[in-house]
């Protein structure tokens, strides 16, 4: 079995979040929030790198930036998996980020989404809870209404990309 030390940041992570859990509380922000909805900020956090990868806007990826989270460092794997599914480096990767955004103030988080033209939509999925701590910023933002186009009646058919591929085999091999 190969093992590999866990880089800094995660191991951070994991020391708050032990931290959290012994003393029913987590500080984000410079204030203390309760134990789980320290953890929904944590997973909030996680389903962002998630949005990210899948959809690889420009804008997220900006933002993201601005916390030292680069690129390489989520788009590696968009296998569409949950967190709690994908594999252990995948794991490290997105808690290392998630550190990094943790790290920073709410106050940053709201100025990092408002410089990069950032928008409710783009922060939160269809069944996105966003956490109570950074609710009343991701409300700030501008929201952006989405038209449908219409459909053309032609359909292309085109082969699917390498990584559209292994998505939709790691969501059938989920389903086995």
């Amino acid at each position: 079995m190969n093992v590999s030390e866990a880089p800094p940041g995660v191991l951070t992570l994991q020391l708050s979040a032990d931290t959290t859990v012994c003393k029913k509380q987590g500080n984000y922000s410079d204030q203390l929030i309760a134990t789980v909805d320290w953890f929904h900020l944590l997973s909030y956090f996680i389903e962002i790198f998630q949005i990210a990868s899948r959809s690889k806007s420009t804008k997220l990826v900006k933002f993201l930036e601005r916390f030292d989270i680069s690129e390489s460092d989520l788009f590696k794997s968009s296998t569409g998996l949950p967190f709690e599914l994908l594999s252990v480096v995948d794991r490290m990767r997105y808690m290392a980020a998630a550190n990094k955004l943790i790290a920073f103030h709410a106050s940053h988080f709201y100025e990092s989404a408002m410089l990069t033209g950032l928008n409710k939509s783009t922060l939160c999925g269809r069944d996105t809870v966003v956490p109570g701590v950074i609710n009343h910023l991701i409300c700030d933002l501008p929201e952006v209404r989405h038209h449908r186009r219409e459909r053309t009646a032609s359909i292309e058919l085109i082969p699917r990309s390498r990584s559209t591929v292994k998505a939709m085999m790691a969501r059938l091999f989920r389903k086995l």
